[in-house]
């Protein structure tokens, strides 16, 4: 029995020490050339079954020179939670804007590409 606890206690041990690895959305937005567009406004947000926005996520970032906006969600995910997010994307920049959806898989780097035209 004293072999039983001091196993548990070990294994209990290891499993509050593992690190999450992170939780990252990764938007590319390209234009209609498929040319990466340094600078575009990046919004990610969630909506309800009926399309209406939720307010849970709700961030907006800046395309970096190659196209990519990057997201983290660590501080929203957490250990054990089955399944994280599907979220709508809104990219523009000047006159331009494009429409996306990215499922936000939990500890990956989730990818999705926007074409603004």
């Amino acid at each position: 029995m004293k072999k039983l606890i001091a196993f548990l206690v070990v294994v209990s041990l290891l499993i509050s020490c593992m690190k999450n690895r992170d939780t990252i959305a990764s938007i590319t937005v390209l234009d209609i050339n498929n040319i990466p567009v340094g600078g575009a406004e990046v919004r990610i947000y969630s909506v309800d079954s009926q399309g209406i926005p939720t307010g849970r996520i709700n961030y907006t970032t800046t395309t970096d020179a190659s196209g990519k906006a990057i997201f983290n969600f660590n501080d929203l995910y957490k250990k054990g939670q089955a399944g994280f997010a599907v979220l709508n994307i809104e990219a523009e920049k000047n006159n331009l804007a494009g429409n996306g959806i990215i499922k936000v898989e939990e500890e990956k780097t989730n990818e999705a590409t926007v074409t603004i035209q």
